[in-house]
C-alpha cells in the first residue's frame, strides 16, 4: 500500500508540472451534494481488481487516479479489452443504475484512488437531485461512444500493424506528454494485454512493435512509449478506413 501512495504522489506531481495531455480529473457524481459523505476513497494497488464480469452490481467506482483495463470474457472464453479507463471515469454505472450484473471486469493497471459509493446511496441521491440525471447520462453516453469507438477498429482495421498503430494513437491522445522529440506515455500493458486489446496474438504484437521501432514510427524508453513519427503512425492507422 505504501507503494501505491508513492506512485500516486509521482503521477500527481507529473499531472501539477502540466505534462499530461489528458483533461483535469471531473466526475459528475462529485458535483452532486451529498456524494462526499456517502462514498468511500479507497487505495488500490496494481493488479487489484475492483469487480468481476457477472457479479451483482452493489457499487459504483469513481477514478480519482490511476488507470485500470475493462475487460469481457466471450463464449470461447477468449479476453477482450475493450478500454482503459482514466479519472473522471465511472465504472459499474450502467448495472448499478439498471439492476444487472456487471458486464464487464474492472482491473488496475497502475496504483489508484478510487471513490465507492453504493448502489443504494447513489439511487436515492439521484432521486433527491434529479438535475444531475442528466450529466450522469452524459457519462455513460462518452463510456458508450468509446466501446464503439474500439469496436469499430477492430472490425474496420485489416492488420494487426493497423490496430496497433491506431492503439498507440489513443493511448497517446489520452495519457501522452509532449516531449522535444515527439510525444511520450507510459502504456502500463503488457504485450499480452495490448494484444487483448486489438485482437492478436502476443506474437504478432511483438513484432509489430519491432517493425515500429525499426522504421523509426516509435521508439521504447524505460516503460513508455515514444512517438517519433506521428505522420507515419496516422497513415498507418487510417489505411483501413
Amino acid at each position: 500500500m505504501r507503494g501505491a501512495k508513492k506512485q500516486i504522489e509521482s503521477e500527481n506531481r507529473v499531472l501539477e508540472k502540466g505534462q499530461a495531455l489528458t483533461l483535469p480529473f471531473a466526475s459528475p457524481l462529485h458535483a452532486i451534494s451529498g456524494f462526499e459523505r456517502l462514498s468511500k476513497r479507497k487505495i488500490f494497488d496494481k493488479g487489484a481488481v475492483l469487480f468481476a464480469e457477472g457479479q451483482t452490481a452493489r457499487d459504483v467506482y469513481v477514478v480519482c487516479s490511476g488507470r485500470l483495463k475493462i475487460s469481457m470474457t466471450s463464449a470461447e472464453g477468449r479476453k477482450l479489452i475493450v478500454r482503459i479507463a482514466r479519472p473522471g471515469d465511472l465504472l459499474g454505472i450502467h448495472a448499478a443504475l439498471t439492476g444487472q450484473s456487471y458486464e464487464a471486469t474492472a482491473e488496475t493497471l497502475s496504483a489508484c484512488q478510487i471513490d465507492i459509493v453504493s448502489r443504494e446511496d447513489l439511487l436515492e441521491l439521484l432521486e433527491r437531485q434529479k438535475t444531475f440525471g442528466l450529466s450522469v447520462a452524459v457519462a455513460l453516453s462518452r463510456d458508450f461512444t468509446e466501446f464503439l469507438e474500439h469496436a469499430r477498429g477492430l472490425l474496420m482495421s485489416i492488420s494487426a500493424p493497423e490496430k496497433l498503430a491506431r492503439l498507440l494513437l489513443n493511448l497517446a491522445d489520452q495519457f501522452g506528454r509532449r516531449t522535444t522529440n515527439g510525444i511520450s506515455f507510459k502504456t502500463l500493458l503488457t504485450h499480452e494485454e495490448i494484444a487483448q486489446m486489438i485482437g492478436a496474438s502476443r506474437e504478432t504484437v511483438t513484432r509489430s512493435l519491432n517493425m515500429f521501432t525499426r522504421k523509426r514510427f516509435i521508439r521504447p524508453e524505460e516503460g513508455e512509449v515514444l512517438i517519433l513519427n506521428h505522420v507515419a503512425l496516422s497513415a498507418l492507422a487510417s489505411q483501413g478506413s
